[in-house]
Formats: C-alpha cells, sequence, structure tokens
C-alpha cells in the first residue's frame, strides 16, 4: 500500500514539474533579482527533497525520511521579495505560481517520505 501511495506522489509531482516547465517557456533567463534567486533556492530544495525522499524510500532509511519531511518553505519570503520588486505582474504572478508549484512538490516528497516511514513501522503519520 505504500508503494501505490508513493507512485501517486511521484505522478504529481511530476505534473508540477510540467507546469512549471510551461511557465518558464517565457522567462527571461538573464534576470537575477532577489526573488528569481528565491525561487532558484526553492527550486533547488524541492529537488533535493525529492531525491531524498525517494532515496529513503528504496534504501528504507527512516532517519532520512523524517529529515524530508522536516523541510522549510521560503514563500513568505519569496512574496515580500516580489511586493517589493519593480517587475510588471505577470512576472511576479509567474513566480508565485512556480512558487506556489515547488511547494506543492516538497508536500508530496514530504509524502514519500511518511510511506517510508509507514513501510518501516506500520504506523501513519500526521500532517506536520
Amino acid at each position: 500500500s505504500a508503494t501505490l501511495k508513493l507512485v501517486s506522489d511521484v505522478e504529481r509531482i511530476g505534473t508540477q514539474a510540467i507546469a512549471i516547465a510551461e511557465i518558464i517557456t517565457h522567462f527571461d533567463f538573464n534576470y537575477k533579482g532577489d526573488d528569481i534567486l528565491l525561487i532558484e533556492k526553492m527550486s533547488e530544495e524541492a529537488i533535493e527533497m525529492v531525491k531524498k525522499s525517494i532515496d529513503s524510500f528504496v534504501n528504507k532509511d527512516g532517519t532520512l525520511a523524517a529529515n524530508v519531511i522536516k523541510h522549510a518553505t521560503i514563500k513568505d519570503t519569496l512574496i515580500h521579495e516580489i511586493k517589493s520588486s519593480e517587475n510588471d505582474a505577470s512576472y511576479s504572478l509567474d513566480l508565485l505560481m512556480i512558487a506556489k508549484y515547488l511547494e506543492r512538490i516538497g508536500d508530496h516528497s514530504c509524502n514519500v517520505a511518511r510511506c517510508t516511514q509507514y513501510m518501516l513501522t506500520g504506523k501513519l503519520t500526521g500532517q506536520e
């Protein structure tokens, strides 16, 4: 049952990644404001969470799963940066949508880590 749940969350991670890819098709990648740097950091964190959550499942590593679940988001900082930036509203909205998708990827990674914990302990853990 843990594996079936994991497959569902991994599929949703893929769906979120597709949504991000669609948004960035018209991005100006030369821009390096604080808001885009936060998105880059958030992207790196999301990638690490996905990798670690799947590794925790494959390697039956409860400690690694617990570390994934303790992730922190930087969405509030991003919102502040976007409010103070001089970007047009469309660009800022795109950044917010990407942040939303990255946060959801992090949530699905936590679900994968919870699947690992369930597989190892037989106990369901609540949403952190």
